[in-house]
């Protein structure tokens, strides 16, 4: 089982300093924040890594899955999605943001479920997020290659921070 402990210091801190370069829109300074927790994360980077390679549920899915319905259009989940995230958190309402954690090995996701009511019907959206602080650094990164879009940034520091709790 995936096992919660404390961050350490050095990446709480780098943490902050990624939330401030944020708030500032500071592209260098982001990536320093990033640099500085990745190196202080090291071991659990490794650790959950590990975790993942080792549970048939989570290696199933890839870091961040999407599913869309609109009318006859249904694009859902992977199957393994549907067995982490249980039935008690899709059945909670039509805007659900809750943590969820795979009953397996114990990686911790992000379920999110959004709507848009629309005359002919609705649009339904599903988002599942793995918390895992290697692959959100990735996410990071991956974002500053390209024209950084300062609201998904944010986002993704807010799962970093979650992935951490």
């Amino acid at each position: 089982m995936a096992t919660s402990a404390t961050p350490p210091e050095p990446a709480r801190r780098a943490l902050e300093t990624a939330r401030t370069a944020v708030q500032a829109e500071d592209v260098a300074a982001l990536r320093a924040a990033v640099d500085a927790l990745e190196a202080s994360c090291a071991e659990l980077i490794a650790a959950t890594a590990a975790t993942i390679a080792g549970c048939a549920r989570c290696r199933a899915l890839p870091p961040t899955a999407y599913a869309f319905y609109c009318g006859d259009t249904s694009e859902p989940l992977p199957v393994a999605a549907y067995e982490i995230i249980g039935e008690d958190a899709r059945s909670s309402g039509s805007r659900v943001h809750v943590t969820v954690a795979c009953p397996t090995c114990g990686t911790r996701y992000r379920y999110d479920t959004d709507y848009e009511y629309l005359v002919g019907g609705t649009e339904d959206e599903e988002h599942l997020t793995r918390l895992a602080v290697g692959e959100l650094i990735g996410a990071v990164r991956q974002q500053l290659a390209h024209a950084p879009r300062w609201w998904a940034l944010a986002d993704a520091v807010d799962r970093l921070a979650m992935a951490l709790a």
